[in-house]
């Protein structure tokens, strides 16, 4: 490896040793060798260093002495002063197929002022097939470019699989002002800090499907749907809609209601209480403007099925 390497792969960990062995070992295969690990450590109480050190020896390890949690890792991981022109937050937990870094590299090289390159995914349910991509990784590259927030946004409304195990960054762009906002955004603060980071630069995102993204059994993320407390869903969805144009044309009100309709229901339907009322929910989303009966589809009605099976 050079001393100033092309890539800075960092990996937010605390204390999952078996997940991070298999997604070093996916780093380590990858057919792009000009890269430096860093892993960061959440004041692991496991022999995390020894054991990385076993896959990627000269990786760079740097440890917080007590756990601040996820957020504040992967925080650390996003603004660390890498020397790299470009970096990657890896999940502890995913696996990269061995051409990702390789096509990230060669688009951010050939779109000199694109922020940062993502790829889609495969939310992966088997434990033992971690290894296993989806056709598309071995197909030629297929990719969209979106020119400003507006249009990432638009990506996001029609359900982009794109989050921070697969983006790779440039670096120079990565400034303090862009911050992640756990209070308002939950689990899903990775959307509105990329939209963030594309109001000032293009964004491009990989269709192939180049990385697992793991699935534990108690993620309620492994339905793609918004996961977190019944406010983070609305303020996400009215954070999209101030990202697109005023007034909203016919095309972008139909797509926002669309999903916006769809994910409220979902996240009402499994994060309510039986005593809440979903006729309450829907009608401050309405006022909200973040509701349309005319645009559920079968993703909104099987919600509200499994509302209505729970209260039986």
């Amino acid at each position: 490896m050079n001393n100033q390497p092309i890539v800075s792969i960092a990996i937010p960990t605390y204390n999952r040793i078996p997940f991070l062995r298999e997604s070093l070992a996916s780093i380590k295969t990858q057919t792009f060798k000009d890269y430096h690990v860093y892993l960061f450590d959440d004041g692991s109480t496991e022999p995390v260093e020894e054991e990385a050190r076993k896959i990627i020896p000269d990786i760079i390890f740097i440890r917080s002495e007590k756990n601040e949690g996820a957020h504040v890792s992967i925080d650390r991981a996003l603004h660390y002063k890498y020397t790299s022109p470009f970096f990657v937050v890896f999940h502890d937990d995913d696996t990269m197929h061995p051409r990702m870094i390789e096509e990230q590299v060669k688009l951010l090289n050939r779109f000199s002022d694109a922020a940062f390159v993502g790829t889609n995914l495969t939310f992966a349910d088997d434990e033992n097939r971690m290894f296993e991509f989806d056709p598309t990784a071995d197909e030629s590259i297929e990719y969209e470019q979106y020119p400003s927030n507006i249009e990432l946004t638009r990506a996001f409304l029609r359900s982009i699989h794109l989050g921070f195990s697969s983006v790779m960054y440039r670096t120079e762009y990565m400034t303090d002002d862009v911050q992640l906002q756990l209070k308002h955004f939950g689990p899903n603060e990775d959307r509105p800090f990329l939209v963030a980071l594309a109001s000032s630069h293009p964004s491009i995102f990989i269709k192939n499907k180049l990385l697992n993204y793991r699935m534990h059994p108690a993620q309620d993320s492994k339905t793609n749907r918004l996961v977190g407390s019944l406010d983070i869903a609305p303020t996400l969805m009215s954070f999209y809609r101030a990202q697109l144009p005023v007034p909203l044309s016919h095309a972008d009100r139909a797509l926002f209601l669309k999903q916006s309709t769809n994910a409220l229901l979902d996240s009402f339907c499994r994060h309510a209480s039986k005593r809440e009322s979903l006729s309450a929910y829907i009608k401050a989303a309405t006022v909200k403007g973040l509701f349309s009966w005319t645009s559920i589809n079968h993703a909104g009605l099987r919600a509200l099925w499994r509302r209505l099976w729970q209260k039986k």
